[in-house]
């Protein structure tokens, strides 16, 4: 499996444990975000079915980028690999948010809602990095 490809399938599967999450957590009040709902309403009033589809995609796209920025093979800590990028992610989506001004940041949306996205991106980045170290690829030219 070429690079590139074991982090875009590293990042699907990352993304729609994102998405499962956060939907029983949304579900049973714990949390008062709402991914498919917010990208729903992002994107324009799309379907939920079509949101699932487009976050799911668009975590493929992130792990395939992760493949090609970082071209190295991971260490072993694929662990603190993964909790790092999904932090990254995590701010960056709240930076983007707030940047756009149309979706309420989780930092700003109280404590458990706050934990509950957070884990959720650091899940994904660890599923994502998991993927690229198992796949074990090796970079061309190496």
């Amino acid at each position: 499996m070429q690079r590139g490809l074991a982090g875009f399938v590293g990042g699907l599967i990352g993304g729609l444990a994102m998405l499962i999450w956060d939907q029983i957590i949304f579900a049973t009040n714990i949390s008062s975000v709402n991914s498919v709902g917010i990208m729903s309403r992002f994107l324009g009033g799309i379907s939920p079915v079509s949101a699932w589809i487009i976050g799911i995609l668009i975590t493929g796209v992130v792990g395939w980028l992760v493949a090609i920025i970082f071209s190295k093979e991971f260490p072993r800590e694929y662990i603190s690999s993964g909790l790092i990028l999904g932090l990254i992610l995590w701010v960056a989506m709240n930076i983007v948010f707030a940047a756009t001004g149309t979706i309420t940041p989780t930092w700003s949306m109280g404590v458990s809602s706050l934990i509950v996205n957070l884990i959720a991106h650091l899940l994904t980045g660890v599923i994502i990095t998991y993927t690229l170290w198992k796949t074990r690829v090796k970079v061309v030219g190496q």
